[in-house]
């Protein structure tokens, strides 16, 4: 699992040797939008970061979709040190949650 474990016996931890934190961040599919910054933030802080996103809302609006921003976000994040995952996933379909945490799970 995606930062809900200890890393395996003999992987470096530069940041502890505790499990560390994970966080799910919905909605990070703008350069410039509170979700990116949150996911930036929080890796920052030493949290791993699962996040979503989902470019056809983005392109109903006036501000348009950046289709490149998530993999740009993951290398973002993974650079200050956290790991990171993402999905692309609908928000407003009755079992998202359920998906997110069996994607979370299987990381």
């Amino acid at each position: 699992m995606l930062g809900l474990e200890a890393h395996e016996e003999g992987e470096a931890n530069a940041l502890s040797t505790y499990p560390r934190r994970l966080a799910i961040v919905t909605g990070a599919s703008r350069r410039r939008g509170i979700g990116a910054t949150v996911c930036r933030a929080l890796a920052q802080a030493g949290v791993d970061i699962f996040f979503t996103h989902w470019s056809p809302y983005d392109r109903r609006m006036p501000w348009g979709a950046e289709e490149d921003e998530p993999a740009h976000l993951q290398r973002q994040v993974q650079a200050l040190g956290a790991r990171c995952e993402h999905l692309r996933i609908d928000l407003g379909i009755a079992d998202a949650p359920q998906r997110i945490i069996r994607a979370v799970q299987t990381q």
